[in-house]
């Protein structure tokens, strides 16, 4: 669940179009179109092929920056227009400001039916304190901010810059100097932003995976769902399991998108930017281009019994082509899934505290790597099925991110045999 920006005086508005295509505009203080910031959305970001979702982010970086111009008595236009653009005092302050956090942690107040299911499975309180807000925003979004106001003004600059005529030496002064000014404001915007930090995010361990898979069982006594909606939480917890899906994938999945007929059933997952089948106003996407995803014949066989028995049962299921509905029959949001999960935190104090569906992303990768262990491949092979599996790019180091259980265990068990030859005992 995203956080919420605070109101500003500077506004990203959203518009879906008949269509489907999901349309960003930005208004200023007084409600009006913004020209410049509209301009560059539509002439430079649109054309980039983002996702609406890091469109966003970027025009939210934009409405920052003139916030920041208004407080300072800057005029944009004037600085462009001189190509003067900004002093060093100024740019490190503006990175600063690019660097607060100005969002607030979003109070997740479940509904009055996940409530009831919160208090029997245990949970004291069902509607959690707002988280306190971080200081300052991580490492990639200080640099996504920067590169966006880089962009912007660089994109305003150009033209301010080509606008100065071939003449006499004067002419030539002035445009060496506005190259000049905006190479150094590139490179200030561009530097010395700190490496990431890990996530520190890792997948179950043995016990917890076999205490989640028990829970949700839906013919578990245990099981805090719903009985209506036991066999859907299920096959949906199952899928993020076993296929290492993100969530928008799941949520996008249509019925065409199952092929569970044959010796080799799979999901493919598909890029559906701006369906115009989706009525969610924040509509779920798949970060990755269109690829299977190859599912074993138990997964299979609980998808067909989803779809082909306990699906038919939602109101309305013959109107919308996902796989996932909601109680009311249309597609499920990402807020459902995580009522899933504070639940099940709630229900059963031996999972973790963190459990979401990130986490069994993660624990799908260390199973990977376990029975690519068993199999004896060797670690470029290994990396280049999981990308194919993943839809990653085929030299794509993502995995790292996703292995760091497995990798930990691997490295203690070469660890303990070294010591085990150290010491004349056989570690193996």
């Amino acid at each position: 669940m995203p956080d919420t920006e605070p109101e500003s005086t500077y506004q990203v508005r959203t518009l879906v179009a008949p269509s489907g295509e999901r349309l960003l505009w930005v208004t200023d203080s007084t409600g009006s179109y913004h020209l410049g910031i509209n301009a560059f959305y539509l002439w430079r970001l649109r054309r980039g092929g983002a996702s609406v979702n890091t469109l966003r982010i970027k025009l939210l970086a934009l409405c920052r920056f003139h916030e920041w111009l208004d407080a300072n008595g800057i005029d944009l236009d004037e600085r462009t227009l001189a190509a003067t653009f900004l002093s060093p005092d100024e740019v490190d302050a503006l990175r600063e400001h690019l660097r607060t956090n100005r969002t607030r942690p979003r109070q997740a107040v479940p509904s009055a039916r996940t409530q009831r299911l919160l208090r029997a499975a245990g949970a004291g309180n069902p509607i959690p304190r707002r988280p306190e807000p971080r200081p300052h925003v991580n490492a990639n979004r200080w640099r996504s901010n920067c590169t966006a106001v880089r962009d912007y003004v660089v994109w305003a600059a150009d033209k301010a810059i080509h606008r100065i005529q071939a003449g006499d030496a004067d002419d030539a002064a002035r445009y060496v100097a506005a190259t000049e000014r905006r190479e150094r404001f590139i490179e200030a915007m561009s530097s010395d932003f700190p490496e990431p930090a890990a996530s520190g995010r890792q997948g179950l361990d043995d016990a917890e995976l076999g205490c989640l898979l028990a829970l949700v069982d839906p013919r578990s006594e245990r099981n805090p769902f719903e009985p209506a909606q036991r066999v859907r939480n299920h096959t949906v917890l199952r899928i993020l399991l076993e296929t290492g899906l993100r969530i928008g994938e799941l949520l996008g999945l249509k019925g065409g998108d199952l092929r569970l007929e044959g010796p080799e059933p799979y999901i493919m997952v598909h890029r559906r930017a701006d369906d115009p089948e989706d009525p969610r106003k924040d509509q779920p996407l798949a970060k990755t281009e269109a690829h299977p995803k190859p599912v074993t014949r138990e997964l299979a066989s609980l998808l067909v019994q989803w779809v082909g028995t306990e699906r038919r049962l939602y109101p309305g299921a013959k109107r919308t082509p996902f796989v996932f509905l909601s109680r009311k029959g249309g597609p499920i949001s990402n807020d459902a899934v995580e009522d899933m999960f504070r639940i099940l935190r709630a229900a059963e104090p031996a999972l973790p505290a963190g459990l979401s569906a990130h986490v069994l992303r993660h624990t799908a990768n260390d199973r990977f790597s376990a029975a690519a262990d068993q199999a004896g491949w060797r670690d470029n092979v290994e990396q280049q099925v999981r990308n194919l599996v993943m839809g990653w790019k085929k030299h794509s180091a993502t995995a790292e991110i996703y292995t760091a259980r497995h990798t930990r265990r691997k490295a203690n068990e070469i660890t303990l045999r070294l010591q085990g030859l150290g010491s004349g005992e056989d570690a193996r």
